[in-house]
């Protein structure tokens, strides 16, 4: 589908293992980034 791919996250023990978390204070900054990032690429 595409031939660059990127994958951004929390980083932690749990990540891709199961039961996965993050901290709840983690979820208000990776939401920011996540809109802005979204914003950059459906706005050019």
């Amino acid at each position: 589908i595409c031939a660059q791919v990127v994958e951004f996250g929390p980083m932690n023990a749990s990540i891709h293992k199961l039961n996965e978390n993050v901290p709840v204070a983690a979820l208000a900054p990776l939401s920011a980034i996540y809109e802005k990032t979204l914003e950059r690429l459906l706005t050019r």
